[in-house]
């Protein structure tokens, strides 16, 4: 393995002085053994499967190290977390449990926890109007502009639909000023990517400036004070990208979301993505050990990853066609949460994906993704 992209846990090695060339994850579970009361599933012990996958991790990060870009799901099992993917499980994950069983396991915990909710054909169709106007030559944009805001006399007999109808709508007001027709050559920058595309879509679900306020991007957060996770890049800060806080007497009383944004260009690299998707579930796990211990009660916390498209992945495309539609693909939006089902095994669950436009040539798709935005927003509540 390269050296720079090894991981290690501190149960695995001695703690010496190579602190800032190592990253050390945190794997206290609050419980003095991990087999008090096992999490069963389907009659299957997975308490006792998790221990010896992890056992096996560790055993790899002794002997030959655990690399960031193929065994961050070893690495996140270090921390006592079990990252469960859509169709996406390490080989020593379906070693240790079979992909049937992580498959199983995955979807009973999203319906458990993240229960579906769509939004009304007749409310997308009206949306899908709006971007065929924007689509139009000359004055689109305009006379989308003109139509979304003439909908603020349209009613639904359902009031969820109406809410939905309202929100979407806001986000569409918004999207008119700050996307263009077609996409653009230029790579959209991490900035540019959250101030135009992420941010208006995002907080227009998860953020409360009462309740749940967001900030973005993020400068201090009680989770990460203690993480070391940015050991291997500097220039990387040592918090997430934005958080999410729960409002206690007019004070922010505890953290529970937590977002990373990965932009276009050079920096967008499997190696990055998935030391940002480790760091979600650290600070996640963080954020949960703290609201246990506050609350005296399990809880469930929040993340999401956002990351936009880069051009490099065209030079695969053999067709122009082909790569023509690879440059309209839109970043990707993944949102996960995070339970601890029984001691020391926090299972980080892989809810949905949504393609977020940056441009209107791909805002169908952000309509046809748009029910996993209102899924984890009501999960959130």
């Amino acid at each position: 393995m390269d050296g720079k992209d090894e991981y290690v846990d501190r149960d695995c090695v001695d703690d010496d002085d190579d602190d800032q060339e190592r990253v050390f994850l945190n794997n206290s579970d609050g419980s003095d053994n991990v087999y008090d009361n096992p999490y069963m599933f389907q009659e299957i012990n997975i308490s006792a499967l998790f221990a010896s996958y992890r056992s096996n991790a560790c055993q790899i990060a002794r002997e030959s190290g655990l690399s960031i870009e193929t065994d961050y799901c070893e690495i996140l099992s270090l921390s006592h977390i079990l990252l469960l993917q859509v169709d996406k499980f390490s080989d020593l994950q379906i070693q240790e449990f079979s992909r049937d069983t992580l498959e199983q396991l995955r979807k009973n915990m999203r319906n458990s926890y993240a229960v579906k909710t769509k939004v009304a054909p007749d409310v997308k169709a009206l949306f899908r109007e709006y971007i065929e106007i924007a689509l139009d030559e000359d004055l689109g944009l305009e006379d989308a502009e003109k139509a979304i805001e003439g909908s603020f006399a349209k009613s639904f007999l359902d009031t969820t639909d109406q809410k939905k109808f309202g929100i979407m709508r806001f986000i569409f007001l918004q999207l008119v000023k700050n996307i263009p027709i077609n996409p653009l050559d230029d790579l959209l920058s991490e900035g540019t990517l959250t101030n135009n595309i992420i941010s208006p879509i995002l907080r227009s679900f998860f953020h409360n400036a009462t309740i749940h306020p967001s900030r973005w991007p993020n400068t201090a957060s009680m989770s990460s004070k203690v993480r070391k996770l940015a050991n291997f890049d500097p220039s990387r800060a040592k918090q997430p990208d934005m958080i999410g806080n729960i409002v206690n007497n007019n004070k922010s009383s505890y953290e529970m979301m937590f977002g990373e944004i990965t932009g276009e260009g050079k920096n967008n690299k499997a190696k990055k993505n998935n030391l940002d998707l480790v760091r979600l579930g650290v600070f996640m796990k963080d954020a949960l050990d703290i609201l246990v211990k506050k609350l005296g009660k399990d809880r469930i916390v929040f993340s999401w990853q956002s990351i936009g498209n880069d051009f490099c992945y065209l030079h695969n495309c053999f067709i122009l066609s082909v790569a023509k539609l690879f440059m309209l693909v839109v970043t990707s939006w993944t949102g996960y949460i995070m339970v601890l089902v029984a001691p020391g095994l926090y299972l980080m669950i892989d809810v949905g994906h949504t393609e977020l436009p940056k441009s209107f040539q791909t805002c169908g798709q952000f309509i046809n993704g748009i029910d996993n935005l209102f899924t984890f927003a009501v999960c959130m509540m």
